[in-house]
Order: structure tokens, then C-alpha cells, then sequence
């Protein structure tokens, strides 16, 4: 079957129009080729395209359909879902589309088994809303789920619990909830965004392998605890905003960043790094305090532009192993405090460069009488 365009209408010696197709040649009235209609749309049936309009479906519509399932991202996909709010090529050219009343977890899971019996492949979650219970997932391999970036929306926390190796999440938000899980080394997590209005939330918890990740909190300092990352390992370009913890007891850490709303409740952290292992490049902005318990972090930097009731700010509090490391504050704040094992570190406009230290290096602009305490940092 083609796309019928200008090449195929004819107009007959008595100015009446007729449709052509071929082989075999066949000619049909304009006025009856509404008939193919229902040839497509059994074609449909064949390829698990469901119908929008119930058989009401236009012949551009369903012969748009066709070729659109052939196109771009589908192609790629060993299965197509769609939510019934997403865009209507989307559900045109969806395996499933699952309505938003529906829970769509199990739907989704179903789907999953489903390739895991026939070697994995790749779900493609079109743009759109999904709910559901949150359950979580185990006994899971060779599946990637993929989304449409932050248009694919899970309005549902996501578990991931044992036994899983070579899944791939990737490219959708996950909001008012959050994602985590237990024994997940053989789960890769990529572009995932996580939205919370909660402060006393986390975000990503308990997993392994995050990259290019974003945590969201949009809500003001909240009356608990709550975090962008907690307990992750193998983290690289993640970003946490707006939590009173940026990231908590993670390990081994590349270009991250932390902004936090750099005022802390009471009785509360609000630290961008806690607890961390192996902090390589990166960034904390706002919080009251930067890097505070941390181990084996370089090349690495603090910055704070306002003040708060709470405390001074502190750039790099009880850490150990800090190399290469930079504080600078547009107000008056601590840079290293009882830090020990570092070395080349700068202090840029600070209240205190160094203090109880160990050893005591000098708080002179003087690189060499830094270099002479033993550490080589410079205060500016």
C-alpha cells in the first residue's frame, strides 16, 4: 500500500475523480475509497497499532500510523508504550497504551518478562503521564526502559530490589516520589530527573551507576531531613537542588554539583556533601556548609555569595585527603576547619583560610610560607 497523493487521482473524460493502485491495477471511485478504511485498519489490527477513534479513523490518520511505526524512535524499540494522555501519533503508534486511571506498573513489568523470554530489547515510554502503586522490580535482565526526557512522567516511585544485571533507565522524570533500590550494580541510570515539592524527601537512594541525573526539590526548607542522593555509588554529572543535603554518604563521585537554598532549619544539615568517599570535581553553591566528614576529595570547590542566621558558612568541615581543592565566598565564612591530609588548596576572601588544621599551615598570601608549613596552599 502508498501513501496516496496527486499521482494517483485521476480524472475521467465526464470530470468524475477515481483513485488508482497497483499491481494488480485496480480502480475505485474517490467517493468509495473511504472502503479502504476498514482494509487498514485490520492492517493495524495485524501490527497491535491501536485505533484512536474506536474505527471512526481517518485514512490519512491510519495510514500515517503505518508509516510513522517504521519511523524515527520506534524503529529502535522492541516495544512502544504509550499513556492515554500522550500525543495522538504517540498512542497511534503505541503497542500499549495504558490509560492514566491504570496502574502501570504491572503493565509495564508484563511487558518486560515478555522480551526477557525472548532474549531483552528496549521499551520506549512515550511523552505522557504515568500513575500507578509502587512496587519493586526484581529478576530483571537485558531491558533497557527509555523515555522521551523529562516529558515522560512517572507519577510513582520506582524500586529496584535484587537479582537484576544489564538494565538500562534512561530519559524520564520521576515526580513526587522517588527511584532506589538494593543490589543494584548491574543497573546503568542515565538522564533521569527526580521532582519532589518535599523537602523531607530523597530523591535517588541505594543505587549504583548514575550519570547525567538531576534531583529536584522545589519546596522551601522543609521540617525533616531529606536528600538529593543518599547511599549512591558511582555517580558522574548528577546535580542535586534544593535539598538540605546535596549528597550523603556516596562514593566515588566526578563532576558533581550541589545548590542549596543555603539557609538551614533548625537542628538540620544543610550541607552539599556529607559523608562522602572519592569526591573528584565537584561543585557545592549555597549551602552552609560544602564538603563536611568527606575522604579522598581534589580538585574540587566551594562557593557561598549570602549569609544566613544559622552559622558561618563553612567550605570544607572535618574532611581528610583534600588535594587541590578551592573555597571562595563573597561574605565571611570558614574555608578548611579541622581538616587533616591535604595539600595545593586555595582559600580566596575568607574569614579563616585554615583553622585547627593539621599541621597548622600559614594563612599568608605568601605561597612559600605555606609551602614551608607543608602543604603548598595559598590564601588570596
Amino acid at each position: 500500500m502508498h501513501y496516496p497523493d496527486g499521482d494517483n487521482i485521476v480524472t475521467d473524460s465526464n470530470g468524475a475523480s477515481w483513485f488508482t493502485d497497483g499491481p494488480p491495477a485496480t480502480t475505485l471511485k474517490a467517493d468509495v475509497m473511504n472502503a479502504l478504511v476498514g482494509e487498514l485498519a485490520n492492517i493495524l489490527k495485524a501490527y497491535n497499532i491501536p485505533l484512536k477513534n474506536s474505527g471512526n479513523d481517518t485514512f490519512d490518520q491510519i495510514a500515517g500510523a503505518l508509516i510513522a511505526r517504521d519511523q524515527g524512535k520506534t524503529r529502535e524499540a522492541s516495544v512502544v508504550i504509550a499513556s492515554s494522555d500522550s500525543d495522538e501519533n504517540a498512542r497511534l503508534t503505541a503497542d500499549v497504551v495504558i490509560s492514566t486511571a491504570q496502574n502501570c506498573i504491572p503493565i509495564i513489568e508484563a511487558q518486560i518478562d515478555a522480551l526477557m523470554l525472548k532474549g531483552g530489547g528496549k521499551i520506549l515510554v512515550r511523552a505522557g503521564n504515568y500513575y500507578g502503586i509502587a512496587d519493586n522490580w526484581t529478576n530483571k535482565t537485558d531491558i533497557t526502559l527509555q523515555g522521551e526526557g523529562d516529558s515522560t512522567v512517572f507519577n510513582i516511585g520506582i524500586g529496584i530490589d535484587g537479582n537484576l544485571s544489564a538494565i538500562t533507565l534512561c530519559d524520564f522524570k520521576v515526580k513526587n516520589s522517588g527511584m532506589g533500590g538494593v543490589n543494584t550494580e548491574g543497573v546503568f541510570v542515565s538522564n533521569v530527573t527526580v521532582e519532589n515539592s518535599s523537602a523531607r524527601s530523597i530523591a535517588f537512594s541505594n543505587l549504583n551507576n548514575l550519570q547525567n541525573c538531576r534531583a529536584i526539590c522545589t519546596e522551601g526548607v522543609g521540617s525533616l531531613f531529606g536528600s538529593g542522593y543518599d547511599r549512591c555509588i558511582k555517580l558522574s554529572n548528577c546535580t542535586s537542588s534544593g535539598y538540605n543535603v546535596g549528597f550523603d554518604s556516596c562514593t566515588y563521585l566526578n563532576n558533581c554539583s550541589t545548590d542549596g537554598k543555603g539557609v538551614a532549619a533548625a537542628g538540620l544539615p544543610d550541607t552539599g556533601f556529607f559523608d562522602c568517599d572519592f569526591v573528584v570535581q565537584c561543585y557545592s553553591n549555597g549551602h552552609t556548609m560544602g564538603f563536611s566528614q568527606c575522604r579522598h576529595i581534589s580538585n574540587s570547590q566551594y562557593f557561598r555569595s549570602s549569609a544566613n542566621s544559622v552559622s558561618v558558612p563553612v567550605g570544607f568541615y572535618d574532611c581528610a585527603g583534600v588535594a587541590n581543592c578551592y573555597v571562595t565566598s563573597a561574605i565571611s565564612a570558614l574555608a578548611f576547619r579541622n581538616c587533616h591530609g591535604f595539600i595545593a588548596n586555595r582559600s580566596r576572601n575568607n574569614l579563616s583560610a585554615y583553622t585547627s588544621c593539621t599541621p597548622e599551615w600559614a594563612s599568608s598570601a605568601n605561597p612559600a610560607a605555606d609551602t614551608a608549613a607543608g602543604g603548598w596552599n595559598v590564601t588570596s
